[in-house]
């Protein structure tokens, strides 16, 4: 198998609770979840390792009003992984802090690299909650609607903001409804796609031939307009969450 990658998640033990850890140990294969309460320890954990980070993913809490937090977690992910992502996580709670923040995710840094690659509802159903998680370690970005739509007083978005964030949290270009173009079966696959198995594995799950399982492969890029796997894993994980 792969080398086991690292999840950090920032925050406090309240947020990131052990049952959060054990769900995405239990269910998102090869990953290692991490909690790390405070900056200073994250400091200390670039520094020391582990180097092979996949996501890192911020309490909303920490964030206050601006991204100041995130912007330094990436310029120390920089030095050792420079394409590892940072995502924040959120309750319904934290919706009024996040208006600044929100705005400032749809920006590049000068890398040309969205400064946060996007926002992790806490209050979804594990079904929901999973599917972004992999979403976004798959490099995909996901901006809920609930995150660009709040007006707060002495913080107003313009039309034109609100219109831009609309394209972001649309993005990337999603067949609509197409999740129903897939056939029972192409959603099976799609399953065991986005754990992370390889066509041998999936025929053998499912009792099929590997050719079968590349025949329903082949059905599904057409249908998603993917250029390949992982681009349909996305595609299907961004659709599953909505």
């Amino acid at each position: 198998s792969s080398e086991e990658e690292t999840m950090i998640f920032l925050g406090s033990k309240k947020s990131f609770s052990d049952t959060v850890l054990r769900t995405i140990n239990s269910e998102v294969g090869e990953i290692n979840p991490l909690r790390i309460e405070t900056l200073a320890d994250f400091d200390e954990l670039i520094k020391l390792g582990p180097k092979n980070i996949c996501l890192v993913i911020v309490d909303a809490a920490l964030c206050r009003e601006n991204t100041q937090l995130c912007n330094s977690i990436r310029e120390k992910l920089a030095l050792v992984s420079p394409d590892t992502g940072v995502a924040i996580a959120y309750w319904h709670s934290d919706l009024e802090k996040l208006v600044g923040t929100s705005l400032c995710a749809l920006e590049l840094d000068q890398n040309n690299v969205r400064r946060i690659q996007g926002f992790l509802p806490m209050a979804k159903s594990i079904d929901i909650w999973l599917s972004v998680i992999r979403l976004l370690m798959c490099g995909g970005t996901y901006y809920p609607a609930e995150i660009f739509t709040m007006n707060t007083p002495g913080n107003p978005q313009t039309d034109m903001q609100v219109n831009n964030s609309q394209e972001a949290v649309n993005s990337p270009n999603i067949p609509n409804n197409s999740l129903k173009l897939l056939t029972p079966r192409e959603n099976e696959v799609m399953e065991l796609v986005v754990s992370g198995l390889q066509n041998k594995e999936i025929a053998s799950k499912l009792s099929l031939s590997e050719h079968t399982v590349k025949l329903h492969m082949h059905h599904i890029l057409s249908k998603f307009s993917a250029k390949n796997r992982t681009d349909a894993a996305r595609l299907y994980l961004a659709a599953k969450a909505g």
